[in-house]
């Protein structure tokens, strides 16, 4: 077991006594993450093509020796005896090392960095979908338990209304009717908060309970109704990676301009040849190699280089537009939804003291309860836009926060 993961499991563990909070469970997931190990793999094979590529233009020292034992017949007037042979050669690969091909390795490194970082950045942004979208259900779980409290309430009043000899057989069924139409609700609306919860705990890797989470530290609609200061584009993460494409296209092409250089080749051998004194002592020797038949490949592929990294360059232009019109539009809306939000809880306000002035006129019997259940009506429609609108900012929130790689 991996020491992040022992900590997951010891963070885990005193979430059960102490509730989880959003910055706990993106990290419990981040750990928890098959991904991000992944990640981890393919960044140390990175850093070792890196290093590998740092050697691969410099000139390769190769050194060898031999030796045989050589005898001759009475006609060849040579004596018998050992012969031997060292040598040292130096190859040397002038292609990648005028073309400085560690420069692709070092891009391909910072890019999968980035990768990874992103990927954490990902799971940030849905363990952030799952825990504010409880938190939103929760608190219609609770308007829901509060109206049906208010029509068991209701319910009594009007028992006491028949006890005193008025007729409220229709009021008593209708007042029946809604509350099994709000707790069969409620009981569609726990099983949106079980699903939900299993996906959060699919991603932590753990068995949070929907009361073991801490929604106290929530973003406030009232810190977006100002207009949103926006970043540069070129900052952000989809820009950042397009930048770094760019640069591995223009690399590769630069690199192709030297597809034709040679590779370069000498040493020296010495020869110990005892019986024969006509051998050579030493053999030095120099020589430059080409491969001429490839030229036209070379020059067609340079070319195709150039015209690859002038597109990407071009669609990084594009996109970076399109992203700061992203980010533009979505910094709006972040304040639309959070004027809405704070619109919908001043109407609910209203609806509530309309609601409880509604319930003291039934029991004094200065209304119908047709009245009464069309203004409950009018304040539950409120209620739930309250909600609905704190759940479009919180939506838009994480998402601003994601595409700014600031979710945590």
């Amino acid at each position: 077991m991996s020491v992040k993961m022992m900590v997951a499991l010891l963070t885990l563990s005193a979430c059960g006594a102490q509730a989880a909070d959003l910055k706990t469970c993106i990290s419990l997931a981040q750990q928890n993450s098959p991904l991000l190990k992944a990640y981890e793999s393919k960044l140390a094979a990175s850093a070792s093509a890196y290093e590998k590529d740092k050697k691969a233009g410099l000139p390769q020292i190769t050194g060898s020796a031999g030796a045989g034992y050589y005898q001759y017949g009475d006609e060849a007037d040579l004596s018998n005896g050992v012969a031997a042979q060292v040598a040292v050669a130096v190859n040397w690969d002038l292609e990648k090392y005028s073309a400085k091909i560690a420069n692709l390795s070092a891009i391909e490194l910072e890019r999968n960095g980035l990768l990874k970082t992103m990927a954490q950045n990902q799971i940030a942004q849905d363990v952030s979908v799952d825990y504010y979208k409880l938190y939103v259900l929760e608190g219609k779980k609770a308007d829901y338990a509060a109206a049906a409290t208010y029509f068991e309430t209701h319910i009594k009043d009007i028992d006491r209304l028949q006890s005193a000899g008025v007729d409220v057989k229709l009021d008593l069924i209708r007042a029946g009717m809604q509350l099994k139409t709000l707790r069969a609700e409620a009981e569609d609306l726990q099983g949106d908060i079980d699903e939900t919860l299993l996906s959060l705990n699919s991603a932590t890797g753990g068995a949070l309970k929907e009361t073991g989470l801490d929604f106290s530290a929530l973003p406030d609609p009232k810190d977006q109704t100002a207009q949103v200061a926006l970043p540069s584009a070129e900052t952000l993460y989809p820009a950042k990676l397009d930048e770094l494409d760019t640069k591995s296209a223009l690399e590769s092409s630069r690199q192709s301009e030297y597809n034709n250089m040679p590779s370069l080749q000498f040493g020296v051998e010495r020869n110990v040849h005892a019986m024969d004194p006509n051998t050579e002592q030493y053999h030095g020797y120099v020589a430059l190699n080409f491969n001429i038949f490839d030229y036209g490949a070379h020059l067609r592929e340079r070319d195709e280089l150039k015209k690859t990294a002038q597109y990407q360059s071009d669609a990084a232009r594009d996109n970076l537009k399109k992203l700061q019109l992203s980010v533009a539009q979505l910094a709006q809306e972040i304040k639309l939804s959070a004027n809405a939000c704070l619109r919908a809880r001043e109407t609910l306000s209203d609806a509530n003291a309309s609601l409880d002035t509604a319930a003291l006129y039934y029991r004094q019997g200065k209304i119908k309860e047709t009245d009464l259940l069309s203004t409950f009506s009018d304040y539950f429609e409120v209620q739930k836009k309250t909600r609905d609108t704190l759940d479009e900012y919180l939506s838009k929130k994480n998402q601003f926060d994601h595409l700014l790689g600031s979710a945590k």
